[in-house]
């Protein structure tokens, strides 16, 4: 067994492994799209509407974003989107978690401090982030994944030129 045939059998580990990263990849940009476009949507719109002490933080509603999809991402405290925007107590003797535990993430109210709000800019600027673009994307990604399966064997054994 040669180095070459390791590359060039069919399904062979070359193919396996630019396949899983080109995969990865592309999983990567959907997740960065929902995470831009859709959940990044909250921290958006409460810098926007100056959210930025728990006396002016707002309700989901109010911000006129609707709980479903963003219910997960707002409960879980290690969360992309909790790294920015907190929760405000309901009243003085509450902890700010305690709007969460009851499940209703409709009724509690949200934040981004001053100290994180640009950090959540950062992090939730959905510019540049289209699915126009991941498509795009996904598509050269795919293209170059090809080209790696195609041509990497034969660079290896010095044939590109060649044939």
């Amino acid at each position: 067994m040669n180095v070459p045939s390791l590359w060039t059998d069919t399904g062979s580990t070359l193919e396996k492994v630019v396949l899983s990263i080109a995969l990865g990849f592309m999983i990567a940009m959907f997740v960065i799209l929902i995470n831009k476009r859709g959940i990044g949507r909250i921290a958006r719109k409460l810098i926007e509407r100056g959210a930025n002490t728990p006396e002016s933080a707002l309700t989901l509603e109010e911000l006129g974003i609707r709980a479903l999809g963003a219910g997960p991402a707002l409960r879980d405290p290690g969360s992309l989107l909790r790294r920015s925007v907190r929760v405000a107590p309901e009243n003085a003797d509450d902890s700010p978690e305690r709007a969460l535990k009851s499940g209703e993430v409709s009724t509690a109210r949200f934040y981004v401090p001053e100290e994180d709000r640009i950090a959540a800019e950062v992090r939730f600027d959905a510019r540049n982030t289209t699915l126009p673009i991941a498509i795009v994307g996904i598509i050269a990604i795919g293209i170059a994944a090809y080209l790696c399966i195609k041509y990497i064997p034969q660079l290896l054994e010095f044939r590109l030129f060649n044939d």
